[in-house]
């Protein structure tokens, strides 16, 4: 499954969108931490996943802020 994401940089935010619908919140995560953030997003109606992992650098997470809406 292909899903856009897109991300901006300011100098002190690191904004990460991912789009997608129809995904099973139940069944999907997202993860962060200082060295990577990975995003994992399963979808019943076709039974694929949409898989992110990107390896951060030099990031201080100061808040860990994730909202995912259906």
């Amino acid at each position: 499954m292909r899903c856009r994401y897109d991300w901006h940089q300011t100098s002190s935010n690191v904004v990460v969108s991912v789009f997608a619908k129809k995904y099973d919140p139940d069944r999907s995560f997202v993860e962060l931490n200082p060295i990577r953030l990975k995003v994992h997003l399963f979808f019943p109606e076709e039974r694929s996943v949409f898989d992110l992992d990107v390896e951060l650098w030099g990031v201080r997470i100061i808040i860990n802020y994730v909202m995912m809406v259906e």
